[in-house]
């Protein structure tokens, strides 16, 4: 079955010294889609690069679900504190807890795109408990600033290509000028700066979130809680946790691209 396969990707990462706290957290990297792209239709959702992956946790946590007593889920994009029930509100990729539940009768159900807590409290609501634990304003900044250092890249090469050619060089010197609003005497090094900038500063707001998941991972441990999370959480976490003494299990599906947790790395080396 698909879901074995995950489990063969799984390692454990043991603490030197003997873990202070009573059970373990396993966490699963995924390859979401964004929030706000819509996936209700599901046939189409199937040809998503991310399907693969969303899939492939869906099924392992499906599976698991038949095996395991409790399965507390601790959940990232929702903020800190806030259950998943049948009162939630929030929707992700045009899916809602009432949208879900109305479709979970349906044979396609496994194929639907969306936050995994949420179709899984839909899907099974008496076996799932569902806590977020994000911070709504840290992920805006964290998206704004990804965005930001996309943008100023973006400007930085087209500046580059174009140093030679004074009318191109001042038209994207110009459209650089109109973005922050005010003049700029060297546009290339500036666009290199806050490309920096802007790297540095989402790291920081991974790291940022990362403190709200591992504080609410120490808080529940002995419920022997599951995070899916993107990849680029990782790193962070579970040095996190590793610090704080907790045992750790990570899981590394089927379908998700090592890539996506380099991307402040490869975004740092085009600057070289």
């Amino acid at each position: 079955m698909r879901f074995l396969v995950l489990l063969t990707l799984a390692f454990t990462f043991s603490c030197s010294h003997k873990s202070s706290y009573p059970g373990k957290v396993t966490i699963i990297k995924q390859w979401h889609a964004s929030p706000g792209v819509d996936t209700r239709n599901i046939q189409a959702s199937k040809s998503m690069p991310q399907y693969e992956n969303q899939k492939e946790i869906y099924e392992y946590l499906k599976n698991r679900i038949k095996t395991q007593k409790i399965n507390f889920l601790i959940v990232e994009g929702c903020e800190s504190g806030i259950e998943i029930n049948e009162n939630f509100q929030q929707s992700f990729n045009g899916w809602n807890m009432l949208s879900l539940e109305k479709a979970s009768l349906n044979k396609n159900y496994d194929d639907i795109v969306t936050a995994l807590p949420l179709k899984l409290k839909a899907k099974f609501p008496k076996e799932v408990t569902a806590l977020c634990a994000d911070n709504e304003s840290l992920l805006k900044k964290n998206q704004l600033a990804i965005s930001d250092a996309r943008g100023f890249i973006g400007f930085y090469f087209r500046l580059k290509e174009h140093a030679a050619d004074p009318h191109k060089f001042l038209t994207y010197k110009k459209a650089l000028e109109g973005t922050q609003k005010i003049e700029i005497v060297d546009p290339i090094g500036y666009s290199k700066d806050h490309t920096i900038k802007s790297l540095e500063n989402f790291n920081l707001y991974i790291q940022q979130r990362n403190t709200l998941f591992a504080e609410a991972i120490k808080k529940n441990i002995n419920k022997n809680p599951i995070l899916v999370v993107g990849g680029l959480h990782s790193t962070d976490l579970i040095n996190q946790l590793k610090t704080a003494g907790i045992e750790i299990e990570v899981i590394t599906p089927k379908g998700y691209p090592d890539s996506s947790e380099k991307i402040v790395q490869v975004l740092l080396k085009q600057l070289e």
